[in-house]
This record gives structure tokens, sequence and C-alpha cells, in this order.
């Protein structure tokens, strides 16, 4: 099964120092240059953001396609193979495609994180030309492939349109 969710804008203003601090944690680079070479370092943040979330579940034995399937979400996280049908205590590489209304996101940071138990484990890569990325993966612990796509707008009391996406799931 898959389930899936888009929130509606929400809105957020925050000092530039902290502006500038969240930009670079989520490794927001595009947003940082754009602020630097237009002189906004000392400008306050202020972003309309939304999230797009999937989850994906298994039920029982039988596996389908439904995994692949692309959704109307703006940012759009889609397996290229089932997660399930890994088989336990083996090491398996999943990939993923990365869409962005619709198109291919190249050369966007995604987050890959793991936990297991009470400890969360993290790794960083990069969408190659056409939006993909592959890991190693133990079918263990509960897994969420996520990235964040920021864009400059022109409305008003607004700089900056922002999208959060994820794809999540998990194994017993």
């Amino acid at each position: 099964y898959m389930v899936t969710y888009q929130s509606k804008n929400k809105f957020i203003e925050l000092a530039p120092a902290k502006f500038h601090e969240y930009l670079k944690e989520d490794g927001l680079f595009n947003a940082l240059e754009y602020r630097n070479s237009h002189n906004e370092n000392d400008s306050n943040g202020r972003e309309h953001y939304q999230r797009s979330v999937k989850t994906l579940f298994q039920v029982g034995t039988k596996t389908t396609k439904l995994y692949k399937k692309e959704t109307k979400l703006p940012l759009d996280i889609i397996p290229l193979q089932n997660p399930y049908d890994l088989k336990r205590n083996t090491e398996g590489t999943l990939s993923f495609k990365v869409l962005f209304q619709k198109k291919p996101l190249p050369n966007q940071l995604i987050k890959i994180w793991n936990r297991i138990g009470a400890t969360t484990t993290k790794i960083e890569l990069t969408t190659d030309a056409n939006g993909l990325i592959n890991f190693p993966l133990q079918p263990t612990g509960r897994w969420m492939v996520s990235t964040v796509k920021m864009e400059r707008v022109n409305e008003e009391g607004v700089d900056w349109q922002s999208y959060w996406g994820s794809c999540t799931f998990g194994y017993d």
C-alpha cells in the first residue's frame, strides 16, 4: 500500500543569521548563493513551505508494483525496486527517481535515514543528471529518503518557496 500527503503552504520568517544557518544545514546552496550575490544576507528569510510525503506499507507476503507509481505530489521520490522484495539478512541496493513537477531533479541533495532501535544513521547523496540515486540497504529498521527543493518567488511578503519531500518504508 502507498499513502501520500501534500500539505498546504505554511509561512515562516527567520532572522538573517537563523535563515542562513537553516539554508546551510539543509544544503540549500542555491538560496545561499542567491542571497549572497543579491546582497540579501542581512534580510530576514520569508518562506512558504509545503510537505510532500509518501509512505509504503507491506501487508502480507504478496508484493505489487504500486511502489513505483508516480503521484501528484510536486516533489515525488519514487523507488525503482520494491523495498519489500529484499530478503531479510541480505544486503541489496535500492534506486530512486526524484521528480519535481513531474520532471527529473538533477544535482539534488538527498538524505537517506535509517533508524534501528534508538540509533539513527544518515548518508547524503546527490542525484545524477537524470534525477537518480542508488544506495546499499539492509532490510532492517525504518527508512526515509528525503530532500528539500527551494525556489525564489516574487510574491507579496514571501521570497522563497520550499518543497520538503520524503518517502518512508520499514521492516519489523
